[in-house]
């Protein structure tokens, strides 16, 4: 009889042995089993906002990040993690993890920054677009944002100078920013970059605003790739600007250009600068109500560390290495453009094209 009853003691508890060793298995492969290969593809996991939690697993899926969709939705479901509006961001999924520690991540890790990077943009739609290649948000709603008049009163800005608050630079940003509060970034950045390198005192000494700088320094760029000259060149605008000679008009061409809108235009003639715009700088006193472009830094501080020389005019030289000839007065400005003009239409120009 004893022994009788130790074979179904032993028999029940084989069971429960094996009952257990099942339910431990069980658990293990749904929730400790690692889920997430451990070499990833792309480890850098993109949310759009406003994915629900299908779409949100189907994301996941797609990216191959689950081994084993079936697992991770179950243990979600324990977790009560399919109850949860998916967070949108930018995240670095860990490799090699299981469900538990997926769904740990998912719920409250940072967010991985975006290295983003703005170079030199002549429109704020160029800017918009290059900002959608880059972030969540499309060019649309950038182009929003830079005309939201409440927007930019708050910020103290206008249509017009919107882009001088965007410095050309590499940041760190969030991928799902609203394009409000990139606008609102930038401008920090841009206050950040004023204060330093002593440049608002610079821009003091020239009674010049950092916006004014901008300006100047958005013409300067789009005259000369030339860097050698910049600060010469803003130079000769800022004697203009100031008035000397008689002279107020900054006449430059690359503001007649940004006027007509026409950007491929190799020649300005008579026709584009009777052009009436706030723009034309041939037609009209002083600075133009905005940059025409974003100035690089480069070109900025070369602008606050112009040249103070009593240069009035200057012209291409006749070479091609983008340099140009310097005049302190019209004559012998006319006599520079006279020397290059008979170089660009000599033989010895033609020679140089085909070489």
């Amino acid at each position: 009889m004893a022994s009788s009853k130790s074979k179904i003691i032993w028999a029940v508890l084989t069971v429960l042995f094996v009952i257990g060793l099942g339910v431990a298995w069980f658990g293990y492969s749904r929730i400790l089993k690692p889920n997430v290969p451990s070499s990833l593809s792309n480890e850098i996991l993109q949310v759009p906002r406003g994915l629900d939690y299908t779409q949100y697993v189907d994301l996941l899926d797609e990216k191959g990040i689950l081994k084993d969709r079936s697992t991770f939705e179950w243990t979600a479901k324990q977790m009560k993690f399919d109850k949860r509006t998916p967070r949108s961001g930018q995240f670095k999924i860990p490799a090699d993890a299981n469900n538990l520690e997926l769904i740990r991540f998912l719920r409250s890790a940072a967010q991985e920054p975006v290295k983003y990077t703005i170079n030199s943009k002549r429109l704020l739609s160029d800017i918009a677009a290059a900002n959608a290649e880059q972030l969540e948000a499309d060019s649309a709603a950038f182009m929003a944002a830079f005309t939201d008049a409440d927007l930019l009163k708050e910020l103290e800005l206008t249509p017009e100078t919107v882009i001088a608050a965007i410095i050309p630079n590499t940041y760190n940003l969030y991928w799902n920013i609203l394009p409000e509060d990139y606008l609102k970034r930038m401008v920090k950045e841009r206050d950040a970059f004023w204060s330093k390198n002593g440049r608002l005192n610079k821009a003091k000494k020239l009674n010049m605003t950092p916006t004014q700088v901008t300006i100047l320094a958005s013409i300067v760029q789009k005259e000369t790739n030339y860097n050698p000259e910049k600060r010469r060149m803003a130079g000769v605008y800022y004697n203009r600007f100031l008035g000397k000679q008689g002279i107020r008009k900054l006449q430059a061409d690359p503001t007649v250009v940004f006027a007509v809108g026409d950007f491929t235009l190799r020649r300005v003639l008579n026709e584009h600068l009777e052009y009436d715009s706030p723009y034309n700088t041939y037609m009209y006193e002083g600075l133009p109500p905005g940059p025409i472009a974003q100035p690089d830094i480069y070109t900025i501080d070369a602008t606050l560390e112009l040249e103070l020389h009593d240069y009035m005019y200057f012209c291409a030289a006749p070479n091609h290495s983008g340099s140009h000839l310097f005049a302190r007065s019209l004559n012998q400005h006319n006599v520079n453009a006279r020397k290059y003009r008979s170089w660009r239409y000599s033989p010895e120009y033609e020679r140089s094209l085909r070489d």
